[in-house]
């Protein structure tokens, strides 16, 4: 009986170490693209839903599963204790050095993968914040974009590698903001506010096509910048 509570045990905490895992990849995934997980709560929220909403009936059960196999091998400890007892020879049977070291590794793969799970679930939301995994992809997809550029009709683009292009605005300056993204804010009694999000090369400082509230520009390599601008209608 303590050894099926142990590969019950065994088998939950591996399969919530792979969910947290795949819940993370998720994360990076869907925060690619600009328009995406892009304040703090909706990152939170999301990597909330995923490592636990989701696992939380297994965590449960995990809990119980926890609390069954101590309870039992106590039980079981004290059952066999008088048998221990009175089938004691006094000679310890010998390990080889081969199986002690086998032993160390099982029980060291545990904590290695634990410890690799709790470093996921708190760097992954950090980088996600920091736009790191976006600016990191969108470095490869710079050519794309270039080859883009030099086309005579540029509001025919729609996609770009991965990114969904819904609008590409161009002032005189030269300035081009490819809008990946938007999100409309306010209504009912108050002014509704879209928030676009994007991609723009040589972007002016001050204002941009899509509005100048709340007008951010983050940098991402040579003249490519990652854009942020909010417009009143």
């Amino acid at each position: 009986m303590q050894k099926f509570w142990a590969v019950i045990f065994k088998v939950l905490f591996y399969f919530c170490c792979g969910a947290t895992w795949v819940g993370c990849a998720g994360l990076i995934q869907a925060s690619l693209v600009p328009g995406s997980l892009e304040e703090g709560a909706d990152i939170i929220l999301f990597f909330a839903f995923v490592c636990v909403v989701l696992l939380q009936p297994f965590i449960a059960f995990g809990v119980v599963a926890v609390l069954c196999i101590g309870i039992g091998s106590m039980v079981w400890r004290v059952a066999r204790a008088p048998a221990k007892r009175q089938s004691a020879v006094g000679v310890v049977p010998a390990r080889s050095v081969k199986a002690v070291r086998t032993t160390r590794k099982r029980r060291t793969v545990p904590y290695l993968i634990l410890g690799l799970t709790l470093l996921c679930v708190v760097t992954v939301p950090i980088l996600v914040a920091e736009k790191v995994p976006r600016h990191i992809a969108f470095r490869q997809t710079i050519p794309q974009f270039e080859h883009a550029l030099m086309q005579a009709d540029l509001s025919i683009v729609s996609k770009i590698g991965r990114y969904p292009i819904k609008t590409v605005a161009q002032d005189s300056d030269g300035s081009i903001y490819f809008k990946t993204g938007d999100l409309i804010t306010g209504g009912w009694m108050d002014p509704e506010d879209r928030i676009s999000y994007g991609f723009a090369h040589q972007p002016k400082p001050e204002q941009s096509p899509f509005g100048v509230r709340d007008y951010r520009l983050w940098p991402i390599a040579d003249d490519w910048y990652e854009f942020k601008a909010t417009d009143t209608f």
